[in-house]
């Protein structure tokens, strides 16, 4: 089944799912789907509100008012990769976002980031540079050395503060997770807020690695999620 086909049916069981008052529509952008420069930025938006207040975020810029002005260009970098190199997932209010990296390409959240090092660079003072760098290596470092093999990674998942959170966030991860487990593969994420925690592990995600950023950084968690039996 192609990416295409699969996109398509999950939105068309999505669609089924609002008319009944269950779910919200879903879409899907790849590779051979186009996204309009208008979503892109729709789109960082919605992830700028969900990390604004992240603790890896507030770690690398500080100030509320610079991150507020500089989230969406990191974001739209993030959405590039993944758009490239993966899939995004949205819900059809598009107040919930997705960014997969596909299996094989060799992406990570510090080669994500480095794709637009240039533009990131100019817009960040040299301290926040700094710790931006030493986040997207150690982050790098931990998931090269836990998952070395084919797998599918989520570099970011975020929805608008005022949306219910986790039943829209697993409905949305839902079509990956279910072709990971058809393809044998498994998936990767990474989180800086213990909260979550417990949502990935009722996704089938288990903690293989955490640490610390720094002496005074934040604590990371990443997450491994082994392909499950396909009934």
């Amino acid at each position: 089944m192609n990416r295409e086909h699969t996109c398509a049916q999950w939105f068309k069981s999505n669609m089924l799912a609002m008319q009944s008052g269950s779910a919200e529509a879903g879409i899907c952008y790849g590779p051979a789907g186009s996204l309009e420069p208008s979503q892109v930025n729709g789109l960082a938006v919605v992830l700028r509100r969900a990390y604004c207040e992240e603790p890896h975020v507030t770690f690398v810029i500080p100030d509320e008012q610079t991150r507020l002005r500089l989230l969406p260009g990191f974001f739209r970098v993030a959405i590039d990769a993944s758009h490239l190199r993966g899939e995004i997932h949205t819900a059809h209010r598009a107040n919930v976002v997705a960014l997969w990296i596909g299996p094989g390409s060799g992406l990570t959240i510090g080669r994500s980031l480095g794709r637009g090092f240039p533009s990131i660079s100019r817009q960040l003072g040299w301290a926040s540079l700094r710790r931006c760098i030493r986040v997207g290596l150690h982050l790098d470092k931990v998931h090269q050395r836990l998952i070395p093999g084919r797998h599918w990674y989520l570099l970011a998942l975020g929805v608008e503060p005022s949306v219910e959170k986790e039943r829209l966030c697993a409905t949305l991860l839902e079509p990956i997770l279910s072709r990971a487990d058809a393809q044998g593969l498994p998936c990767y994420a990474e989180t800086f807020n213990p909260k979550d925690l417990s949502f990935y592990k009722r996704l089938g995600f288990r903690i293989a690695g955490s640490g610390k950023i720094g002496r005074s950084g934040p604590d990371f968690w990443a997450l491994i999620r082994a392909p499950q039996p396909v009934i």
